[in-house]
């Protein structure tokens, strides 16, 4: 899970899905020492990384990589980065399932305020089927969420392309 922070999603993950063998990668040192001071769960791993310099031993070993908050944190112009880097992730055949923020503004945060950057759904399939990585298989409303993000967000189901 690239931008894993402290790990919530990832336990939560291999909570539900105890077979599951997580991999939580953050830029941040500090994000990760948090996450390696919380009990383990089953069989998570954190890790110091770079999803722009994913390291070796992550390339294409993945079978699917979870998206929350991650792209909406990155600077909009490495976006075709960031689908290039998760595309490197994933094995083929492997899924992305993402929940994407579209629109993050409020009155004390407009677009080119800083993260969270907001997106369209066209951006998204722009992004990640335009180059030919991804395909689409369902793109739907959560109910479930923050109640100040109903309706501002999508949960995206993509496959890799071999």
């Amino acid at each position: 899970m690239p931008g894993c922070g402290t790990g919530h999603d990832v336990r939560a993950i291999v909570a539900a899905e105890p077979e599951s063998q997580p991999i939580g990668l953050d830029l941040s040192e500090t994000a990760i020492a948090g996450c390696r001071q919380r009990p383990v769960v089953a069989a998570e791993q954190y890790c110091v990384g770079d999803l722009f310099a994913l390291p070796e031993t992550l390339r294409g070993t993945c079978d699917w990589v979870w998206e929350h908050t991650c792209f909406c944190a990155i600077d909009p112009a490495h976006r075709d980065e960031y689908v290039a880097a998760v595309a490197s992730a994933l094995k083929p055949g492997g899924h992305l399932l993402g929940v994407f923020y579209l629109d993050p503004y409020r009155d004390d945060h407009q677009p080119g305020g800083g993260p969270p950057h907001g997106c369209t759904i066209e951006d998204i399939h722009d992004r990640f089927t335009g180059g030919g990585q991804f395909t689409i298989e369902s793109v739907t409303t959560p109910e479930a969420c923050f109640p100040e993000r109903l309706g501002r967000e999508v949960l995206v189901t993509m496959v890799k392309l071999a």
